[in-house]
């Protein structure tokens, strides 16, 4: 009983300690300009003003270009289509090309570091997961039967737009 009444009464002393400051805090008064401030956040928002606040045109601008941007966008590249057999090492990544930022430059996705270009999942129809045949060192998988094969991709480009395409491939 006596460690109880203990801690209640060093709580008890810290709220009634808290409280006090508070107290002292809300009652500060700074008088500037013949105008009279009256509280710690008072006193403290006096020194900032609007008109000190810096509004820098090249900034918004900048914001605004980079806002314009479109997301990056990954496209899978139908005239390989032959190649893609089960059983083989397939470079997936050799039949999507990414465009970056709605220029008509587009790069094959295999030339893509990884932090910007992922592959997320790897599904079937029945939406079975097979990242477990996907080397991430190599960028190749060997796919174990024919079907429609689901893959999730991540892509990042230099001004931090992020996206994910999900694209539909046939294995034969």
């Amino acid at each position: 009983m006596k460690q109880i009444l203990k801690v209640l009464g060093t709580s008890f002393i810290m709220a009634v300690v808290v409280l006090g400051l508070l107290i002292i805090l809300n009652n500060i008064s700074f008088t500037s300009n013949g105008k009279t401030h009256t509280g710690i956040f008072e006193v403290l928002g006096m020194a900032s003003t609007i008109e000190s606040a810096s509004y820098c045109a090249s900034d918004s601008a900048v914001f605004e270009s980079v806002v314009a941007l479109k997301k990056p966008e990954i496209y899978f590249e139908k005239a390989e289509l032959e190649n893609l057999i089960k059983d083989k090492d397939i470079e997936i990544l050799n039949y999507f090309k990414v465009k970056f930022n709605s220029k008509d430059n587009v790069i094959d996705a295999n030339s893509i570091d990884e932090s910007h270009c992922k592959i997320l999942d790897i599904t079937d129809k029945n939406g079975n997961s097979f990242m477990y045949l996907y080397n991430k060192q190599l960028r190749t998988i060997k796919f174990n039967h024919t079907d429609i094969y689901t893959i999730t991709f991540f892509l990042l480009d230099n001004e931090q737009k992020e996206s994910t395409a999900i694209i539909n491939i046939p294995v034969n």
